[in-house]
């Protein structure tokens, strides 16, 4: 208990009375340290021996309240451990297929790779290619402009051989017409002469005109090398219109030749008839 000095009337001085007023404070602050440091050790006693004590102390600071709330928060870390457990699994499932994808892809490069070197070969054997057929061209040019040399040789020989068998069908002519009582004059006979059918002008290659029973006709023809049927017909096609006793003449005449000259109405001589 504190000491009691309520006795303040036998203190009359005033100056007295404040240095009694200080160590009453004085002695009233000793008494009480000495109490805190008896009831702190009392308290730091229950707390090591009494275990509700410790509780109840716990309980008043709010301890409780703090250990639900972390035991809250370790179940979320729990959790979240969990997760992270989860996405590390599906992270190492996403590495493998990248790591397979990986080794595919270099798969795909090495036969890119291959197939680049098989494209350079494929170019190296075109080019070889190319070079072979421009030889090959160029051998074929030489070719046509052969073909073509020996076509226009062949066509001057044509032309004096057609020449030369329209010398000797004009020779022959005036015989061979007399046998059918044609009479004409070798005179007359005209090469290469235009006469007009269906209102054109039209080249035939022999016309003279005789006679036949004292009767003028005209009389036209064709000379040709070989005659087949084919000549026949375009020649018969050529001339139908035009009024005249027509015929061919030719150094060989096939088969079927004679055969269709004869269905048209279309003489025809050979060079040895």
């Amino acid at each position: 208990m504190l000491p009691r000095f309520y006795d303040f009337h036998l203190y009359h001085n005033k100056r007295l009375f404040n240095l009694v007023l200080f160590l009453y404070t004085y002695l009233a602050h000793i008494f009480l340290v000495m109490q805190g440091s008896k009831l702190k050790e009392e308290i730091l006693m229950l707390l090591k021996e009494d275990e509700m004590f410790r509780y109840a102390v716990l309980g008043l600071l709010g301890y409780d309240v703090i250990l639900k709330r972390l035991e809250e928060h370790d179940k979320k870390f729990i959790e979240i451990l969990h997760r992270l457990e989860e996405h590390d699994k599906n992270f190492a499932k996403i590495f493998e297929r990248l790591e397979e994808h990986d080794k595919k892809f270099i798969e795909i490069l090495k036969r890119l790779d291959r197939h680049d070197e098989n494209f350079v070969k494929i170019f190296e054997r075109l080019e070889e290619h190319d070079k072979k057929f421009d030889a090959m061209l160029e051998e074929i040019k030489r070719i046509r402009i052969g073909i073509t040399r020996l076509r226009e040789e062949v066509g001057r020989l044509s032309r004096k051989y057609g020449i030369v068998l329209g010398d000797i069908a004009i020779t022959k002519l005036p015989i061979l017409l007399a046998r059918e009582g044609i009479i004409i004059d070798r005179a007359d006979i005209k090469a290469r002469y235009p006469i007009i059918v269906d209102i054109e002008e039209v080249e035939v290659d022999i016309y003279v005109e005789g006679k036949v029973d004292g009767k003028t006709v005209k009389i036209i023809g064709g000379v040709k090398g070989r005659i087949d049927q084919n000549d026949v017909i375009r020649f018969y096609n050529k001339f139908k219109n035009y009024d005249a006793i027509k015929f061919m003449f030719g150094h060989t005449i096939r088969p079927n030749a004679e055969i269709k000259a004869k269905e048209l109405g279309i003489k025809l001589y050979a060079t040895y008839s």
